[in-house]
């Protein structure tokens, strides 16, 4: 019996832990016999930093956001990267000797690019936000940069001829593209099926952005169940829980609920009629994936502007971060839950496509390895 072909996939916290895990569990999931898949992971400070800002200020990072794609910035960011991660990386390699290399944050590129090519490792780079990208994050040394969409890839190779790009879709774990019956899902939760329910999610980290649409329920007048996702932020819980006791007095049909960290997010999404959150590409995808509409009230200026653009021209949900107008808007399709209606068919459509992302990979890999 031949021995396993090693891959090892490279990540860090956020939501490049996802497309880690995603990646993952589609090559375990589709090829477990063929492969075997080991995790490099660092929680640096840099990724410490960049969590405060997407729990408390996602607004203001559209200034540093935009300095960092000038090309003295980028060089000096992939030099000081090389100096803190290369070490580490190779360790890394040198102990587990893996037949290729999977990354998931530019924060490895420069590391990984120079170690792959001094011992002949193939090497993929996930792009982990889809549309143009920030320059830092396409590796020009990769066999190949893996990226959403066709249009996307066409775009990056006028842009970066010298980088080679492959189209695999939106990587999503595997739990939330499982098969599931509504009906069964919500009485899971105790959500009758004639019951509008609404999950507003805020991450794994806990967006506190996510709080200013709970106002906006004190003027429904019909039931509904409102499942907050407060993530591992236990000050986010404090928040919801004291809002969602006011709001019973002033409306009574409406339950709020708060949920704190889990695992069986996907479930809530299952059991959801709208999605509302922080317009993050996996939590859209993830929504998605589950044939559940997104509504995006908030995201981290300049680096997610783009999946507001993907939300509306694709139809995927809706887009509205102003709070009035984001409270109106929510009000209205509890009222009127007839208004999620056109998204039906693109949500199915992109949500199968995405699905196909795992085969897409494992297509890729056996043709380097």
């Amino acid at each position: 019996m031949s021995k396993k072909k090693k891959i090892a996939v490279f990540t860090t916290p956020q939501g490049h832990l996802s497309i880690a895990e995603a990646v993952t569990q589609k090559i375990e999931q589709l090829a477990g016999d063929e492969f075997e898949v080991v995790q490099f992971f660092s929680n640096s400070v840099l990724m410490k930093e960049y969590g405060m800002i997407y729990k408390f200020a996602p607004s203001v990072f559209s200034v540093p956001y935009t300095l960092s794609k000038m090309q003295k910035v980028t060089d000096v960011f992939s030099s000081l990267s090389h100096r803190k991660f290369a070490g580490d990386i190779e360790a890394f390699i040198e102990k587990e000797k893996p037949d290729l290399c999977i990354n998931t944050n530019f924060v490895y590129n420069s590391s990984l690019e120079k170690i792959c090519k001094q011992k002949a490792l193939p090497l993929l780079n996930v792009l982990a936000n889809p549309g143009v990208s920030h320059p830092a994050e396409i590796a020009l040394k990769a066999d190949y940069n893996l990226v959403i969409n066709d249009e996307t890839r066409f775009d990056l190779e006028e842009k970066y001829p010298e980088a080679t790009f492959y189209t695999t879709g939106w990587f999503v774990r595997p739990r939330f593209e499982a098969d599931y019956s509504p009906t069964a899902m919500r009485k899971k939760y105790n959500i009758s099926s004639d019951t509008f329910h609404v999950l507003i999610a805020s991450g794994s980290e806990g967006t506190s952005a996510i709080t200013k649409i709970l106002p906006s329920l004190l003027r429904v007048n019909e039931a509904a169940v409102i499942t907050v996702a407060c993530g591992k932020s236990k000050l986010l819980s404090e928040q919801v829980s004291i809002l969602s006791k006011f709001i019973k007095k002033i409306s009574p049909d409406i339950e709020v609920r708060v949920l704190g960290f889990t695992k069986k997010i996907h479930e809530h999404m299952q059991a959801a009629d709208i999605v509302v959150g922080k317009a993050g590409p996996n939590m859209l995808f993830e929504s998605i994936a589950t044939k559940t509409p997104f509504f995006a009230i908030t995201h981290v200026a300049g680096q997610e502007d783009i999946n507001l653009e993907i939300i509306q021209n694709q139809k995927l949900g809706f887009v509205e971060e102003s709070l009035i107008g984001a409270s109106k808007l929510l009000e209205s399709i509890i009222t009127d839950p007839s208004l999620l209606d056109p998204f039906e068919k693109s949500v199915a459509a992109v949500a199968d496509d995405n699905k196909k992302s795992g085969q897409r990979l494992l297509t890729v890999v056996r043709k380097l390895i």
